[in-house]
């Protein structure tokens, strides 16, 4: 109990200590929230899938990025505008986070990377630090990044809550695969886990409750989250292809 106590005073005086580059970090939140206009956006995350995938229809919309995508950008020949970790391992491995700043899209940080970067001083003008208020949960859900968001599960639930935010209408899920094959990234690079088939329901519980609730979330405001994934797992969304994207469908 002492611990948990001494944790939060520690990141509070954090906080405290770094007070005028938070209060920077809310103004540059809130002008990117008033300055986005686009209707839709896609989210691409970092399943193999997104290695068939033709980008060249969606190069010049407005993407999310998350984790390691940055690997394949070059190859898959488009620019995030935005970009996502809430990986702190992630984040920080193998200078991942400088290779992503340097592509000059911003790039959002939630969960324990917001007291990382804090405390790090790592103050860069493109980089926006997301304050963590917990586990999501079906009356958890942030609409407003500013205040801060949910961790639930996978980076894609973060990116969810700052699509909501930005005020996407539609948002399209590309490379959100949670497939039983061989357990490996679009890079060939292995998730943390290879899973069984066997598992998959178990496995992925707590992940696809955290994707009901964004959905219920999005469905209440009369906004939509759809799968472009035809290969994915993912059983919460309804599914189309990129064609019917841009024929009106």
């Amino acid at each position: 109990m002492m611990q948990h106590y001494y944790y939060h005073l520690k990141n509070s005086l954090i906080e405290i200590l770094n007070h005028s580059n938070l209060v920077n970090n809310r103004k540059k939140i809130r002008e990117c929230i008033k300055n986005e206009r686009a209707e839709r956006c896609f989210i691409v995350a970092t399943g193999p899938s997104i290695n068939n995938f033709d980008f060249s229809p969606i190069k010049n919309d407005v993407i999310i990025g998350v984790n390691t995508l940055y690997r394949g950008l070059d190859r898959l020949g488009f620019e995030p505008k935005y970009y996502v970790f809430t990986d702190e391992r992630v984040f920080f491995e193998n200078g991942n986070y400088e290779k992503v700043i340097e592509r000059n899209t911003k790039v959002f940080v939630g969960a324990s990377i917001y007291y990382t970067v804090i405390k790090k001083k790592m103050f860069y003008d493109n980089l926006f630090f997301v304050k963590p208020l917990g586990i999501i949960t079906p009356d958890r859900f942030s609409r407003d990044i500013l205040k801060g968001a949910y961790k639930g599960h996978s980076v894609v639930i973060f990116a969810l809550q700052l699509a909501y935010s930005l005020g996407f209408k539609k948002v399209y899920l590309v490379g959100a695969d949670y497939t039983t094959t061989d357990g490996k990234h679009f890079d060939g690079n292995a998730y943390d886990f290879k899973l069984n088939a066997a598992d998959y329901p178990k496995q992925y519980r707590m992940v696809f409750e955290s994707y009901n609730i964004c959905n219920d979330y999005f469905k209440r405001d009369g906004r939509e989250i759809i799968n472009l994934s035809p290969q994915s797992n993912l059983p919460i969304f309804p599914k189309q292809s990129i064609n019917e994207v841009f024929n009106g469908r």
